[in-house]
């Protein structure tokens, strides 16, 4: 329960980082693109900041997609074709966010903003695609972490085993031998107890 629950917190926190990393790289590229273009830092990153933040939750989102086409059990092309389609549907989306919100900041700022459409839409795409390859670096870090642990349960369980046989092999060792001499029958010397001859010996009784 312990370890579900930690589990459970990592993967969360994971999940908080990589909003945090995709918004930021995309807020930095975009306020790039748009300084670079003439427009003024500040109003730049007011620009830049909703759409971004909305890419960083399609990059999370992308997460249930890689688990449910996990790289051991998927074929390449399923994978590249799914997420190439992913990735032209996440871009796409945050381009329009883009392309909605530009005009409605260029009015109440009296501005006049002018992104490349292009190349917001290639840069989606690629950081789309740089979260994808962050998610199976995780999900395949996770399946080697969980195949440790039951190695390790395995070899506990059949520890316990083992210990288990050998001692109920002592306890009916330790039964049988009062047993054998309760049973055991003495036969006395030719030569009688006290002449100095050899001592009787035992016969154990018959199984």
């Amino acid at each position: 329960m312990a370890t579900t629950t930690r589990r459970a917190l990592s993967r969360g926190a994971l999940a908080l980082y990589a909003v945090a990393a995709v918004t930021a790289a995309a807020t930095a590229s975009s306020v790039f693109f748009l300084w670079a273009r003439g427009a003024w830092a500040g109003l730049a990153i007011v620009a830049a900041l909703p759409p971004s933040l909305l890419l960083g939750f399609i990059a999370l989102a992308s997460r249930f997609l890689c688990s449910a086409l996990p790289l051991r059990s998927t074929s390449r092309m399923s994978i590249a074709i799914a997420h190439a389609g992913s990735a032209a549907a996440g871009s796409g989306l945050w381009v329009w966010t883009w392309k909605a919100w530009v005009p409605a900041l260029n009015r109440q700022a009296n501005a006049a903003l002018t992104p490349d459409y292009s190349v917001l839409f290639g840069l989606g795409i690629i950081l789309y695609l740089a979260a994808v390859a962050v998610h199976y670096l995780f999900l395949e870090i996770d399946a080697l972490r969980e195949a440790e642990e039951e190695v390790l349960r395995y070899r506990l369980l059949a520890r316990e085993a083992a210990a288990g046989v050998q001692g109920a092999g002592r306890s009916a060792f330790s039964v049988q031998q009062p047993q054998r001499r309760r049973g055991a029958v003495r036969f006395p010397s030719a030569g009688g107890a006290g002449d100095g001859a050899a001592p009787g010996r035992f016969l154990p009784p018959d199984p």
